[in-house]
């Protein structure tokens, strides 16, 4: 079963992902912040996706996606932001084994996007 772990600084975001994600049959960890989720990574806790905020407060996702492949090389990625990827220029979204998804989104289209990732495994 595939560990996705979400990174979100907004509480009823990491509720409402969890939930999809939950019922679609993953295992989800969660982590308020980047911090965290790094804390989590470096426990040895492997993941295949990671889903992150963009903005977050102690870090930006990108910032946080490249500490994170450090530990966990083969995670994919799945950015969230309520920005478009055009307005977020200064935080370098990379697009090796990423993906971007703009708040608010369908969750069908989460979904998807999580399928597609998780299908390109290598």
């Amino acid at each position: 079963m595939p560990v996705v772990l979400v990174v979100d600084d907004e509480p009823l975001v990491r509720r409402v992902v969890h939930r999809v994600l939950d019922k679609a049959g993953h295992d989800v960890l969660l982590a308020t912040s980047g911090t965290e989720a790094l804390d989590l990574l470096r426990g040895g806790q492997p993941v295949d996706l990671i889903v992150s905020d963009v903005m977050m407060d102690d870090m930006v996702g990108p910032r946080f996606v490249a500490q994170a492949r450090e530990i966990c090389p083969d995670a994919r990625v799945l950015f969230m932001s309520g920005e478009t990827p055009e307005n977020l220029p200064e935080v370098g979204l990379d697009k090796t084994r990423t993906a971007f998804l703009e708040k608010p989104f369908a969750r069908e289209a989460f979904l998807e996007q999580v399928q597609t990732l998780l299908a390109d495994r290598v």
